[in-house]
C-alpha cells in the first residue's frame, strides 16, 4: 500500500460523516497536530486502550478492549475547552457501538470522562499517555485552500489536508519506510508535493471548464482528505490505517480506508502468511464466517445473503489487521457485508485459530499480552 500515492487516485475514508474534516479549527484547549497513545489507569475498571490522531479539533483513532477481545475505530472532535466525545465503531462503520465523552488535561497526557458501550451504564474512565506505542513516530498535517477561478458566489473554496506520521529511528527503518510509502521522500516533502498537486489540479481543471462551459457558478469547489492513524503497535509490529476521501465535482465522494501490518526489525510489510501456517486460507473461511454469524447473532448454517450480506463465503480480506488478542479482516462497503453498513470488519482472537498460528509468533511479536503491560520497542 502507498500511503501517500497520487491525489488523483480515487481514495478514501469511512462511511460516516466527513463533515469533521473541515470543521472549525478555533479549538484554543489543543492546538496543533498530535498522536497520542491512552492505557485506562489500573483499578478504574477497564483495560481500554486509545491510539488517537489529532489534528486541530478533529480525532481518528483506534480502540481496544483486551479484556474482551474487542477492537475498532473511533472519531470524534474537541471543542474550545478541551471536552471532546469520540464515537466508538467495531464491526462496522454505521453502527456506533459506545461513546467516550472525555477531556484531554495535563499537556494532553490525560483523559478523564465517562464511557458507555450499548445500553450498559456509563462509567468513569481515565486514561493516561503511554510513550511506547508511538515512541520514535513524528507527525505532520497540512492544510491548503483555493478559491481561484470559482464564482465569487461560491460559499467554500477548495480545501486539502492531510495527516500523517512516519518512523524518525532506527534510520534504516526510517530510509526503508521513506522508500515504501514516500516515494523515498521525508513526510514534509511529501506532504506539500501532494498538496500543491491537488490545487494546481483544481485550479487548471476549474480554469478549463468555466472556460468551456462559461457558467462558473455550476463549478463546485472540490476537497481532499486524507489521515493517517495508528492501529496497533507493539514488539516490533507497527499497524497503521489510512483514510481518504476525495471530492472533485462528481456526483459522490471517492472514499476508502486501507491498512497495513509492518514487522519494523526486519523491514517487511506483512501478510497473513507471516501468522498462519501453510493451508490457513482454506480453513479460514469457516472461522470467519463462525464470527460473523455471531456478531449478526444468527444460528450456525443460517444464510448470510438472506441477511444481506453478498455472499455465503466470508473469504479473507483484502486487508490484514493484527491488535494485541487477535488478527482481523476488513472489507470496503459491499465486499462482504450491504453497503449501508459501511466498512466492515470480522474479528478472530488468537485463541479460537488454535493449530493456524505459526509456531512461535506470538511470542515474536508480543502478541496476546494484556495493554497494562506494554511490550517495549
Amino acid at each position: 500500500m502507498n500511503i501517500l500515492s497520487s491525489t488523483r487516485a480515487k481514495a478514501a475514508c469511512l462511511a460516516i460523516a466527513v463533515a469533521l474534516a473541515f470543521s472549525s479549527c478555533s479549538g484554543a484547549g489543543v492546538r496543533g497536530a498530535s498522536l497520542k497513545s491512552f492505557a485506562e489507569r489500573s483499578g478504574t475498571g477497564g483495560n481500554i486502550t486509545l491510539n488517537l490522531s489529532r489534528d486541530e479539533d478533529a480525532i481518528l483513532g483506534s480502540w481496544e478492549d483486551p479484556t474482551y477481545g474487542r477492537s475498532g475505530i473511533v472519531e470524534g472532535e474537541v471543542k474550545d475547552s478541551g471536552a471532546f466525545t469520540l464515537n466508538i465503531f467495531s464491526v462496522d462503520t454505521r453502527d456506533i457501538v459506545g461513546r467516550l465523552a472525555g477531556a484531554y488535561s495535563k499537556g494532553e497526557s490525560l483523559i478523564t470522562g465517562t464511557i458507555q458501550f450499548g445500553n450498559d451504564p456509563a462509567r468513569p474512565i481515565a486514561l493516561e499517555a503511554r510513550s511506547e506505542p508511538v515512541s520514535g513516530l513524528q507527525v505532520q498535517s497540512v492544510r491548503a485552500t483555493s478559491a481561484k477561478y470559482l464564482a465569487k458566489s461560491t460559499k467554500d473554496p477548495t480545501k486539502f489536508y492531510y495527516f500523517a506520521f512516519e518512523p524518525t529511528k532506527p534510520a534504516d527503518f526510517r530510509d526503508w519506510y521513506r522508500k515504501n510509502f514516500q516515494g523515498g521522500k521525508s513526510l514534509s516533502s511529501i506532504l506539500e508535493q501532494e498538496k500543491k498537486a491537488f490545487i494546481e489540479d483544481f485550479e487548471n481543471t476549474t480554469k478549463d471548464r468555466a472556460a468551456q462551459i462559461q457558467q462558473p457558478e455550476l463549478l463546485p469547489a472540490w476537497f481532499y482528505d486524507g489521515r493517517q492513524f495508528l492501529a496497533f503497535r507493539g514488539k516490533n509490529l507497527l499497524v497503521m490505517g489510512l483514510r481518504r476521501s476525495v471530492f472533485t465535482g462528481d456526483k459522490d465522494v471517492s472514499s476508502s480506508l486501507r491498512y497495513v501490518v509492518i514487522d519494523e526489525a526486519e523491514k517487511a510489510v506483512l501478510g497473513p502468511d507471516a501468522f498462519f501456517n501453510d493451508g490457513w486460507d482454506i480453513t479460514m473461511p469457516s472461522i470467519l464466517g463462525a464470527s460473523v454469524r455471531e456478531e449478526l447473532g444468527l444460528a450456525e448454517g443460517e444464510s448470510l445473503i438472506e441477511n444481506g450480506f453478498v455472499t455465503e463465503t466470508v473469504e479473507p480480506g483484502k486487508d490484514f489487521i493484527v491488535y494485541s488478542r487477535g488478527i482481523a479482516f476488513h472489507y470496503g462497503p459491499g465486499e462482504l457485508a450491504p453497503a449501508s453498513v459501511g466498512e466492515f470488519f470480522v474479528y478472530v482472537p488468537f485463541d479460537r485459530l488454535g493449530g493456524l498460528l505459526r509456531e512461535g509468533v506470538l511470542e515474536k511479536y508480543g502478541l496476546g499480552v494484556p495493554a497494562a503491560a506494554p511490550v517495549s520497542q
